[in-house]
């Protein structure tokens, strides 16, 4: 069984309704059941107050920042790609265990079997910026060297989410 961390609280605004969920415990490995215990509150939430479950809803944390996903998409020779996912899955190890890391994961190219992809999920940017100067992180910055081409590299904040509902929704728009 994962261990567990006490997360920071967090508030959830729905339909500009303010709910504070507190604590949020998560898994190591459990980004997925972060957000499911999210949507439950908000399900719980909707059905307490007679309304509709909403569409999308905004995840603020007590600081007012928002999540950040960080991508850095490689192209590494067909040669060097055992050292470069062998240092990756050592250091996406590591670092799944440092505060505010929400997830880790490594994806490879389907189309372009040369190409790596390294997914981060941090609760804050100033979570972000601590990995970035940490030790661990400079495992990352060989296997970038390793590329033959200059890497994606992306920070995205994200103030809002949405799943399936979505889609739905615009399935049912468009009938």
């Amino acid at each position: 069984m994962p261990k567990c961390r006490r997360r920071k609280t967090f508030t959830l605004v729905v339909a500009g309704s303010e709910v504070e969920l507190n604590p949020i415990y998560k898994a190591a490995y459990a980004h997925d059941s972060l957000i499911l215990s999210i949507w439950h509150a908000i399900r719980l939430y909707c059905w307490n107050q007679g309304s509709a479950i909403p569409l999308a809803f905004d995840l603020k944390d007590s600081e007012e920042m928002g999540m950040v996903r960080t991508t850095i998409r490689m192209l590494i020779p067909l040669e060097k790609q055992s050292e470069a996912l062998e240092i990756l899955e050592s250091t996406i190890e590591e670092t799944r265990f440092e505060p505010g890391c929400v997830s880790c994961r490594i994806y490879r190219g389907v189309e372009d079997a040369r190409a790596i992809m390294l997914e981060e999920f941090w609760m804050s940017e100033e979570d972000v910026q601590h990995h970035l100067r940490s030790a661990k992180y400079r495992k990352i910055l060989l296997v970038i060297e390793m590329a033959t081409e200059p890497p994606e590299i992306r920070f995205d904040t994200i103030a809002q989410t949405s799943g399936v509902e979505t889609i739905e929704q615009a399935r049912i728009q468009t009938r």
